[in-house]
């Protein structure tokens, strides 16, 4: 009988060891959730700046406060609004459509992959306030009519902002960080066609 019991008392101390073993093992869990962005470089004060270079790459968005996404997907970032806006100037030096149908509107949406719920504005429709659409946009389609349109971090265009070309799908806003550890995605509050 002693066997026995001490043969359980053995086999049980092999198992809670094992078990522990195998705990210990697995990849503990984040405690700081981080933003995961596709960019894999930002254009800052007009030097190319690689996410390989994680040092940099994380100190220059640490300064960035106004984005510029240009049609061809590149990115440049901003300390200043005034400087994002003579990039925005640059940009829209092409004659604005003088004749835009009711049709067109730009389109926001709360998924990713232009999913979910939607909201139609008419361009020209400037909002300082989203309402209940307010951190809830994910993807936007931005259509013709003016030259883009600028989503805000803050309500009455303050705070951060990023610039969106027209006739662009941009699927992910998570793809462009607001901050370092932060994208786009679920932080626009106001927004104005430019």
């Amino acid at each position: 009988m002693i066997k026995a019991l001490l043969k359980g008392i053995i086999c049980s101390s092999l198992m809670l060891t094992l078990a522990a073993t195998s705990v210990s093992a697995l990849p503990k869990e984040s405690t700081t959730p981080t933003a995961k962005s596709t960019n894999s470089h930002i254009i800052f004060n007009g030097v190319s700046i690689s996410s390989s270079d994680a040092t940099k790459y994380k100190a220059a968005l640490a300064q960035v406060r106004h984005t510029v996404v240009e049609s061809d997907g590149e990115t440049y970032g901003y300390a200043n609004k005034v400087d994002a806006d003579k990039h925005i100037e640059r940009l829209n030096e092409e004659p604005r459509v003088q004749f835009m149908p009711p049709h067109d509107r730009s389109k926001f949406y709360d998924l990713i992959n232009l999913g979910g719920d939607v909201l139609e504005v008419r361009q020209g429709n400037h909002s300082t306030d989203l309402g209940v659409w307010s951190d809830k946009i994910s993807s936007v389609k931005v259509t013709t009519g003016y030259n883009g349109l600028r989503l805000f971090e803050h309500e009455n265009y303050h705070g951060s902002s990023i610039y969106l070309q027209k006739d662009k799908t941009y699927s992910n806003l998570g793809d462009h960080f607001l901050w370092p550890n932060k994208t786009w995605d679920n932080q626009a509050s106001s927004l104005q066609f430019q």
